[in-house]
Parts: C-alpha cells; structure tokens; sequence
C-alpha cells in the first residue's frame, strides 16, 4: 500500500531588521573637544539597558550596526569622537565608563514625527558621576515601515547631539580632570562671583550705560 505524503507550504510573515548605520563623528564635538583642551581620556565598557524594547510598529526590530549591542554601539560612538579630536588613549589613568538608563523611541505621532529618549549616567575613575538626558525629535512618516526606517537613521543623530551636550557641559570636565576638587572650586568661584555681581550697587559708569 503506497502512503501518500502531501507537504503544505508553510506561510510565513516577513520580519524587516531595520540597521542603524555606523557611528560619523560630528564636527562640532571635535572641535569643542579640542577648543576645550581634552586629552588622554580612556573610554572603558558601558552597561546595557535591560528593558528596551526594539520592536517597532510589527515590522520589525530596530538594530544597531555590525550586530552590536545598543551599549556597546554608544561606547564605540564616544571612543570614535575622541579618536577624531586626538583624546583617545587607552592607557590614560583617566577612564569613562557608562551606564544606559533609559532607550526608548517613537516611531512617528499624529503630527509624523518620531523621537528617541536617551538617558546615560558617565562614570569617572577620578571618582565623579553625573547622569545625562537627549530627547531628540525627528521627522517621520506614517507610513508604518517608512516610520521605522526613519527611526533607525534618526539615532546617529540623536547620539550626536547628546554627546555634544555631553561635552559643553562643565560636569564633564570634571569627569576627565585629574584633580577634580580644583575644578569644583574654580566653578564654585565663578558661580559665587557671578552671584555676587548681582547684588553690587550700581555705579555711575552702569547707570550710564
């Protein structure tokens, strides 16, 4: 007795990874990092954030570039900044670390934009913390997989504008001084003579002006 196999075909949904391009420095943090007179800082590992969610709108997951993780990529983000202004070094006793607080994006909204929440706290072997946010807004579409796409481009330019936040503020000198208690008094000097200025009585010369 002949046993007669049929083979029904299997129907499966197509899943799109929508890659985020690799990391293009920006030309404005290099040249604040060098204006600003940074050197010999190590970039050491940042820890990943364990709750994000990478799918976007059923189409598929939003993916970092050369399968790394979404930490990684932004450590490798920082390290090529300072590679390009000539303030990497691996051997400095000054090392960055990272931690990723928050990972989150919105592929489009009712008026087709689209955003990426970032929040990161910077670590310093000099013993200094402080924690930093990006909420970065981007054109999008709604069309579902036109959103999504738009979503993954917008992230290299997110992570541009954090890190040059990042890096215009006075908290991150602090972090790549050697001797950070003297920053915080020069900061702390400026601050009380800024304050101070403020409650001068007036002279002659500011009446005038």
């Amino acid at each position: 007795m002949k046993k007669l196999f049929v083979l029904l075909p299997l129907i499966l949904s197509a899943c799109s990874t929508f890659e985020i391009s690799r990391y293009s420095v920006s030309e404005y943090t290099n040249k604040a990092i060098i204006s600003r007179g940074i050197r010999d800082v190590n970039i050491g590992s940042f820890t990943g954030y364990a709750f994000f969610n990478a799918g976007c709108r059923l189409e598929g997951p939003v993916a970092a570039s050369d399968d790394m993780t979404f930490s990684t990529y932004i450590q490798h983000a920082f390290i090529a900044e300072f590679i390009t202004a000539s303030a990497y070094n691996p051997s400095s006793p000054i090392t960055i670390t990272g931690r990723v607080n928050k990972l989150k994006f919105t592929p489009s909204t009712v008026n087709t934009t689209g955003s990426w929440d970032i929040a990161i706290s910077l670590y310093s072997s000099n013993g200094q913390k402080y924690s930093f946010t990006e909420h970065y807004v981007f054109p999008s579409d709604t069309n579902s997989a036109t959103a999504c796409t738009k979503t993954a481009d917008a992230f290299v330019s997110a992570m541009q504008s954090m890190i040059a936040k990042i890096v215009d503020t006075p908290d991150f000198m602090l972090l790549v001084d050697n001797n950070p208690k003297k920053q915080e008094i020069v900061l702390a000097d400026v601050n009380s003579q800024l304050f101070a200025h403020q409650f001068l009585p007036s002279t002659k010369d500011d009446e005038s002006q």
